[in-house]
């Protein structure tokens, strides 16, 4: 299962991982072992994925989208994948 926190920004993405790792016990994932990519293009936005000891299951998100007016062009590229996981489809495949 697969969870995600929209911020608006890098430094934003940097202090809630910071928060999560250090009290909460979070765990960064390095690319090759998150299980859903997003395509990140502009140079001011991050996306890095966690993962907590105790529920390996889930994966956590955390994206700094490069500012706040591109928080709603995030909206469907999340639908799609969701979408595409409920149905069991690959991404892209679909338009």
């Amino acid at each position: 299962m697969h969870r995600m926190i929209l911020c608006e920004g890098i430094t934003d993405a940097i202090l809630l991982s910071y928060f999560l790792c250090k009290k909460f016990g979070w765990k960064f994932l390095k690319d090759s072992k998150s299980t859903i990519r997003f395509n990140i293009t502009k140079h001011n936005q991050i996306l890095n994925w966690y993962q907590h000891p105790e529920y390996e299951k889930i994966q956590l998100g955390i994206w700094g989208t490069g500012g706040l007016e591109n928080i709603p062009n995030v909206y469907p590229l999340l639908f799609n994948r969701t979408m595409c996981a409920l149905l069991a489809v690959r991404p892209d495949s679909v338009v």
